[in-house]
């Protein structure tokens, strides 16, 4: 058995380098902005800049490691599939198994990367947001991550405490460990992804006024868990496997699509976004263009 799951981590680990495999998930990823931009906010949604937008951005990430961009897909797949149920819970939200379901997300997440087991904070303010913040859903959450992580010990960890613990510590370790932005393209990234934040949440304050209710609960959504995630970022900054960043990526863009729908200062919206987009892939490809030099 042991040999089987070694090969088949190899297996795994040669498919997620393939370069067309994340030109798969990018396409997958892209198809998924806009059913989740319908879904949040209705098929009259204006898509064409939130498309552009996220494309832009995503290609600003091509100078990690091809398995490293690969996982930071994946993970945002998964984000965004948790966000949906979020977002369909708001008319059927009797579901009982909600807080487990989301709690098995957020435990495959914490397996690809640790940074991501936090985020149990920021779903379970949303669900208290829904009307089901219950000791119930609650602990329905951390039953569901707990079940991941036995399934992961099952499968991947020596059969002694000692080996057990050992999983743990090389799973979750990470987290005891804080590694802020040091240099100065480190800040250079951070300040970017701050900014395209920034824009997007004043202009939403401005324009949302004008939203129904619902519109205004998702954009709420959209924009507190991508500063949520660059919180994330900046406490577990790393250069080599950014995990949070395409996923914020993915909420501007989802936030763009709103506001491009809902005012009436495009020029200006398009242009400012534009910028600070412009901005964000110049602070996240200067080591792929230094490389590229050298060579």
């Amino acid at each position: 058995m042991e040999q089987y799951l070694t090969k088949l981590s190899s297996l795994g680990e040669q498919v997620l380098s393939e370069p067309i495999v994340a030109l798969v998930l990018s396409a997958a990823l892209l198809f998924l902005l806009h059913r989740h931009n319908i879904l949040s906010y209705g098929s009259h949604i204006h898509e064409t800049t939130s498309w552009i937008m996220m494309a832009l951005l995503m290609t600003s990430q091509v100078g990690i490691a091809t398995r490293s961009l690969s996982l930071m897909m994946i993970s945002t797949i998964i984000l965004v599939f948790l966000s949906e149920y979020i977002i369909t819970s708001l008319a059927q939200h009797k579901s009982p198994f909600i807080g487990f379901n989301i709690g098995l997300g957020i435990g495959l997440l914490s397996l690809i990367d640790p940074i991501w087991l936090p985020t149990l904070l920021i779903f379970g303010f949303m669900l208290r947001q829904i009307g089901l913040g219950t000791w119930r859903h609650y602990s329905a959450m951390v039953l569901g991550v707990l079940m991941v992580l036995w399934v992961g010990i099952l499968l991947l960890a020596p059969p002694t405490p000692e080996g057990v613990l050992g999983f743990v510590d090389r799973t979750y370790g990470s987290l005891l460990h804080p590694s802020l932005p040091s240099s100065t393209d480190d800040w250079l990234r951070v300040t970017s992804l701050m900014m395209l934040l920034s824009a997007s949440t004043i202009e939403t304050m401005i324009v949302r006024r004008h939203a129904i209710t619902r519109y205004r609960w998702v954009t709420h959504l959209h924009l507190r868990l991508g500063w949520f995630l660059f919180v994330l970022y900046c406490i577990y900054y790393s250069a080599e496997m950014p995990s949070p960043v395409l996923s914020i990526f993915f909420c501007t863009s989802c936030v763009t699509a709103f506001l491009c729908t809902n005012t009436q200062r495009l020029v200006f919206l398009t242009s400012a976004l534009g910028s600070i987009a412009g901005f964000t892939l110049y602070a996240f490809l200067p080591p792929l263009i230094l490389t590229t030099r050298i060579l």
